[in-house]
């Protein structure tokens, strides 16, 4: 199992408990490490510490690359707030650069 962007005192705490489950937990700390770490070895599960959108890379690398593993995300508050935000907005995304033909269509 790989555990992605937690702190020492968690990763202690989670390996004294994978121990008692006879598990072998893998911790990693950054994207670039996770995507390494998903290349080289076979993971069945991945727990995410979401801590800022730029997580969202490894979950974006995980559906594209590695559709069977099973995952985890794991938030603050204040995340869960941004998420919620996204996925229970009454708004329309448009991408960068805005286009004004896609501005009134929005619209």
């Amino acid at each position: 199992m790989l555990f992605i962007g937690f702190d020492s005192p968690k990763c202690d705490e989670i390996r004294d408990y994978a121990e008692q489950l006879s598990a072998a937990p893998f911790f990693v700390s950054s994207t670039d490490q996770a995507i390494r770490a998903l290349d080289e070895h076979r993971f069945i599960s991945v727990v995410l510490n979401m801590q800022k959108l730029s997580d969202a890379a490894i979950l974006r690398y995980i559906n594209i690359h590695k559709p069977e593993i099973k995952v985890l995300i794991t938030t603050s508050e204040e995340f869960d707030n941004i998420i919620n935000v996204f996925s229970n907005g009454h708004f329309k995304v448009v991408k960068n650069p805005l286009r004004l033909g896609e501005l009134e269509e929005a619209m």
